[in-house]
């Protein structure tokens, strides 16, 4: 990646240096490469939005704007973000591996054996793959949506000058809140009784995958 973005004037800086964001800012108006290294196995929120992409337009001949670090950004096409980790043997959640595209410089029997697995059933058995891939972005939908309404509920009560209970869009959104938990909850318990019938048939396809 450093051999194929120097030219382009790639940035470098470690998920836990002060001034991050501000490159991040940086890499995003002037569309320069940029590397996050030593990420852990989360990703900070005020990240989110670098892989989530969300752009509005404020004229018509703008290409797009992103809302980062509490400021409009104009955002370049040509801004690209790696995350490296350290990490021998990261398990990411559903939510963030939806969201990029992984890929393993270290890999090791078992991972290669994890992604031959993958090929082998998507080309045997496709509705299993399918049933895995839809099972894993529903409850990475579901975390999203329990977090987006977390923090609607804190920017609400950081910002109130009034009683809680006189801020009526706040109890609609706390109600919405215990709504969509317990639903998540039943659809998350739902989930955990789905899965090992999908893993079982994949597993008959295990020693096919230690073959190659």
């Amino acid at each position: 990646i450093r051999t194929k973005e120097a030219e382009n004037n790639l940035r470098v800086v470690t998920a836990d240096d002060s001034t991050l964001l501000r490159i991040c800012e940086q890499c995003i108006r002037l569309g320069l490469p940029l590397i996050i290294e030593n990420v852990g196995e989360t990703i900070e929120s005020s990240l989110l939005p670098l892989l989530d992409r969300d752009m509005f337009k404020r004229t018509s001949s703008s290409i797009g704007t992103i809302r980062f670090n509490d400021v409009d950004i104009e955002y370049n096409p040509n801004f690209r973000v790696y995350f490296i980790t350290q990490l021998n043997n990261p398990h990411f959640l559903p939510d963030i591996c939806i969201r990029v595209t992984l890929i393993n410089f270290t890999i090791t029997q078992n991972g290669l054996e994890h992604q031959l697995l993958s090929l082998v059933v998507l080309n045997e058995e496709p509705h299993l793959e399918y049933e895995r891939k839809v099972l894993l972005e529903t409850m990475a939908q579901d975390l999203k949506s329990l977090r987006d309404y977390e923090d609607r509920t804190l920017e609400m009560l950081t910002a109130s000058e009034q009683h809680i209970l006189d801020r009526h869009d706040l109890i609609d959104n706390l109600t919405r809140s215990k709504i969509t938990s317990d639903e998540i909850s039943t659809r998350y318990h739902q989930n955990e009784s789905n899965e090992p019938q999908i893993k079982l048939p994949r597993q008959c396809q295990v020693r096919l995958s230690k073959r190659g």
